[in-house]
């Protein structure tokens, strides 16, 4: 069955990256803040995961590594990785 409450946070996240990249950072920011917020009581990891990704976009610098982690958060992946095989390491 579809979690539909996830798939409209995963839309909201989506959109609040959208306005970033068009150039409304402060109303991403603004979108990702209140995000996070709705967050805190229902699913604690997702608003850590924004809070790590909020505090990146306020350092500045590449926040791609803070931002795919949210997003992973967000649609129930655990956003932990599996090391690499030895074949793996060399690509």
């Amino acid at each position: 069955a579809v979690d539909r409450a996830r798939v409209a946070r995963l839309a909201r996240f989506d959109g609040a990256i959208d306005r970033i990249a068009a150039g409304d950072a402060a109303g991403g920011r603004d979108a990702l803040l209140l995000l996070r917020v709705e967050l805190l009581d229902s699913d604690a990891s997702s608003a850590r995961a924004l809070g790590a990704a909020l505090e990146a976009l306020r350092r500045g610098g590449d926040v791609t590594s803070a931002l795919v982690q949210a997003r992973r958060t967000l649609a129930g992946a655990s956003g932990t990785r599996g090391a690499l095989s030895a074949w793996g390491a060399a690509w």
